[in-house]
């Protein structure tokens, strides 16, 4: 046996011996994944029993840690993730995976919000024939799909989506698919001008939201007010009124804008000509349903606002 072969020798069984450290280590992390599992499933019961010796702040944020803690332990997968990925574990262990993951999941939001408006503005003032407008359809589908299955798995470790905005990017894969399968009709390109115009618009504000909720979203995160992957959203997220004069009007002139794509859909639809297209019917409903979901979400933000607001100001004439 050649000298080269002997130190090849030697570095294959160290290396073999790191691969069963590792397999060790894998296995520990399991078991002690079980036992944190069981000791938070115990003191949540203790927690409860405990309930009205403690005060509700105590309460409150001794239940905050017990999640945070839970949902970094693996647990059986959303239905949706079953569906898609099967019972593929999918939890993030350490911070800077979780840090990581959402960092991307971010990134991908604003890459496909910049292709989308490029393409919407192209076929708003550049071509004008349904390949292009499928295409822009197809990416839509491709991003709505794609990023429900990343909005679950930051939920399934622990992101507190609001299940309105996971509804509605459901309800965006419909809205989407019924676009793209929509016969390139008189009453399409009598839609079509309307539509690329919203779709444009949309991405503008996405794109005004990701870079102004992201500064805020990074000082809530340092100060321990939200969750470390809670994500910028397509509603508000208002902490100041300041915040709320910027975004509200650009979101409420876009919501105004879905209700008048949902009734001129509708009003297309309801003309009879020509008969048969349900696509008008199904996406104008959608289209509504969305609007109504987005001003109601709207509605609740301020609400939350104001009763926080009101909080604060009473434990300030309280202290006073």
């Amino acid at each position: 046996m050649t000298e080269t072969w002997q130190k090849a020798e030697t570095e294959f069984a160290s290396l073999q011996e790191t691969y069963r450290r590792i397999q060790g280590k894998l296995e520990e992390v399991r078991d002690l994944q079980d036992e944190c599992r069981k000791r938070a499933k115990q003191h949540k019961a203790t927690l409860e029993s405990l309930r009205s010796d403690a005060s509700l702040e105590q309460y409150s944020d001794r239940k905050r840690k017990i999640e945070e803690i839970e949902a970094t332990l693996p647990r059986a997968n959303h239905w949706f993730l079953l569906l898609t990925l099967g019972n593929l574990d999918v939890t993030l262990l350490t911070k800077k995976d979780r840090s990581s993951y959402k960092q991307q999941y971010e990134k991908f939001k604003l890459l496909v919000t910049v292709v989308a408006g490029v393409l919407s503005l192209a076929n708003l003032f550049v071509f004008h024939n349904r390949l292009t407008d499928a295409a822009l359809q197809f990416l839509l589908v491709w991003y709505y799909c794609t990023l429900t299955i990343r909005e679950t798995i930051l939920r399934q470790n622990g992101s507190r989506i609001r299940r309105w905005w996971v509804l509605h990017h459901y309800l965006s894969i419909v809205v989407s698919c019924c676009l793209l399968m929509w016969h390139a009709g008189s009453n399409y390109y009598s839609f079509r001008t309307n539509l690329m115009a919203y779709s444009l618009y949309l991405n503008f504000v996405q794109y005004v939201q990701y870079y102004y909720q992201r500064g805020s979203l990074y000082r809530l995160v340092t100060l321990g007010k939200v969750h470390e992957l809670d994500i910028t959203r397509d509603g508000p997220r208002v902490k100041t009124w300041a915040e709320l004069t910027f975004l509200l009007p650009l979101l409420i002139f876009g919501y105004s804008w879905q209700f008048y794509n949902a009734y001129q859909l509708l009003a297309l639809w309801n003309s009879g000509k020509p008969k048969g297209q349900w696509e008008l019917f199904t996406t104008g409903i959608l289209f509504l349903i969305l609007a109504c979901g987005n001003c109601w979400t709207v509605y609740k933000t301020l609400q939350q606002k104001l009763n926080r607001d009101r909080a604060m100001q009473r434990a300030r004439n309280k202290k006073a």
